[in-house]
């Protein structure tokens, strides 16, 4: 009989059109290959449609939504925000024994309240050190009611997570950086460095003929102000400085969620870029780039699009926010700078040296397919809890 999975996940996974989702969907889809069994519990502000709901139902057999609760009680309190409107996870029938109990992320802690939860074993995925992330987000925002509202999840997610780590044992982080920082502190804890499961290519992405050159591109979840404030900065400080480059063009794509664009739409330059809002696919955007550039400024775990770009073949200049959490070398994989007059050097560099951009890519595919293997590792930490769950019950059994 196959071991049973029970998926807490704080946003529907499908379509993975940013990176938590994509993290979340492509490791349901490797559970799903390893042959485990899988129900999904998810926390939605709008029902996902047919057509979302029918994918997401050949990977998981049962899957229970429960509608965040969306009110000014959400925001009261000393739990974040982030964690109350997702109460309904304490609150809705659970059925089922699981094996394991997969937490994505301290914003779905609230199952852990569920009196009906039955499981052995509770893993808790860290997408973020939540109240770092928000820290660095009230300082990117330039809004005072977010910086405030984001400095409050700050303080409470401070608090609560404290709190949280003291009741699970099992954890399975994102970032290498922060898995080093989290053993370093609790040294009785079980955990390991899982990056996001994406699958690099065994070769480069065929892009004869299609590669344009010149063109820079970023890809990145628009409504985030870390994302925002880390476009603005390249507009305002690189670009400028890369107009003289022949056929420079300055690309920008992502899923906006309906929010305003004006941060962008009105920029001076915005006339100057080519812009994808909310693209239903982006294999074209990466197969017609010459570069990829990740500007983020602010944020905490790992970056996705740094590493989902680089598997598409593409030399990545970055920030060093932008390769947090990867183990991605500067000058080895890709070029890492805070700097703007350097970036916009580097990114000339790639530009016109297409010899040296090749080799770095590879090198960083090689070190990707080295530690992105995700697979195995997920299937020996889960096979050695339930080897510890069955050494557990023997010796309870003998004790009866």
């Amino acid at each position: 009989m196959n071991k049973k999975i029970l998926v807490v996940a704080p946003d529907y996974p499908y379509p993975p059109n940013h990176g938590g989702r994509v993290d979340v969907w492509k490791r349901m889809l490797v559970l799903k290959q390893l042959g485990y069994d899988l129900d999904l519990l998810v926390s939605v502000k709008e029902m996902p449609s047919p057509a979302d709901a029918m994918k997401v139902s050949e990977v998981a057999g049962n899957i229970i939504t429960v509608r965040r609760d969306g009110t000014w009680r959400s925001l009261a309190g000393w739990l974040p925000h982030q964690v109350m409107d997702r109460i309904g996870f304490s609150k809705v029938a659970l059925t089922d024994h699981y094996d394991y109990v997969l937490i994505e992320g301290s914003p779905c802690e609230m199952v852990l309240k569920n009196p009906s939860l039955d499981a052995d074993n509770i893993v808790l995925r860290v997408h973020n050190n939540e109240a770092h992330y928000f820290r660095k987000l009230a300082s990117s925002t330039k809004k005072p009611v977010n910086a405030l509202y984001y400095f409050l999840e700050f303080l409470r997610f401070s608090f609560s997570e404290f709190l949280l780590y003291k009741k699970i044992r099992h954890y399975l982080f994102i970032s290498k950086d922060e898995y080093v920082s989290f053993l370093d502190q609790y040294k009785d804890k079980n955990a390991i460095f899982l990056p996001p499961a994406i699958e690099p290519p065994k070769d480069l992405p065929e892009t004869a003929g299609q590669r344009v050159a010149g063109r820079v591109l970023f890809v990145g979840s628009l409504f985030m102000p870390n994302n925002r404030d880390g476009v603005l900065w390249y507009l305002n400080e690189v670009h400028p400085a890369l107009k003289d480059v022949e056929g420079y063009k300055f690309v920008v794509a992502g899923n906006s969620k309906g929010e305003s664009l004006s941060w962008l739409l009105d920029h001076p330059s915005f006339a100057d870029i080519e812009f994808h809002d909310s693209p239903p696919d982006l294999s074209s955007l990466y197969r017609s780039a010459s570069v990829f550039v990740n500007p983020m400024r602010f944020g905490a775990g790992m970056k996705v699009k740094t590493v989902e770009a680089l598997c598409q073949g593409l030399p990545m200049v970055s920030t060093t926010t932008g390769t947090e959490g990867t183990g991605l070398q500067d000058g080895m994989h890709l070029y890492c700078t805070d700097d703007a007059g350097l970036f916009a050097s580097r990114i000339r560099g790639m530009l016109t040296n297409r010899a040296q951009a090749e080799t770095m890519v590879a090198a960083a595919l090689d070190y990707i397919r080295k530690e992105f293997n995700v697979a195995e590792k997920l299937d020996m930490f889960l096979s050695g809890l339930a080897q510890e769950t069955n050494k557990t019950e023997t010796m309870r059994a003998a004790a009866e």
